[in-house]
């Protein structure tokens, strides 16, 4: 396995042959946006649709999860966050 791609033990990566649209509509329908999910805060979201990327992140002081959506992968990162919640939402 070349160097720059070796696993990250708290990412997750999927790839899907489904459209962005889809992937980012199905995923809204299974996750709890602006709701706390497994223990963690809401934080923030970033959409860039017409770049096709969207992204959600759920943060306290010390873990996050984010989960990435862009065409063709999805990917979720859980584990500890040095930036905390510096960058979530605060409306």
């Amino acid at each position: 396995m070349p160097e720059c791609c070796a696993k990250i033990a708290s990412l997750e990566t999927w790839t899907t042959p489904a459209t962005y649209e889809y992937t980012v509509q199905s995923l809204r329908e299974q996750l709890p946006l602006f709701k706390d999910y497994d223990g963690l805060p809401w934080c923030s979201q970033q959409i860039n649709a017409q770049d096709g990327y969207t992204m959600w992140d759920w943060a306290d002081d010390k873990q996050s999860i984010i989960v990435n959506i862009k065409q063709g992968e999805i990917s979720i990162n859980r584990g500890p966050d040095d930036q905390g919640r510096s960058s979530c939402d605060t409306g």
